[in-house]
């Protein structure tokens, strides 16, 4: 299963969870996130026009998030960031 837009444009920079690993692991947000899409068995397709951001995206294999870490970026808040197929018809 893919993960798009796994770095829900930004939209969860600032939380209290994701800031606390940032700063445990000495990543960035994305990198946090992408790493979550991959150990949730996800394959993220994140997206960048930045050099530095696609590399920085691809190297998230230097840190492993925890179980309860993951669990804890987790939520049930359906907010999707971009055109959304489960309601909105392919033609539009």
């Amino acid at each position: 299963m893919q993960a798009y837009s796994p770095l829900v444009r930004g939209q969860r920079w600032g939380e209290k969870t994701l800031k606390a690993l940032v700063v445990k692991y000495g990543v960035s947000e994305a990198q946090v996130l992408v790493r979550w899409s991959l150990q949730k068995g996800l394959v993220p397709l994140p997206k960048s026009a930045d050099e530095k951001r696609m590399r920085d995206n691809a190297d998230v294999y230097g840190f492993e998030l925890t179980e309860a870490e993951v669990e804890g970026l987790e939520t049930d808040d359906y907010a999707p960031v971009c055109w959304d197929p489960a309601t909105s018809p392919l033609d539009n």
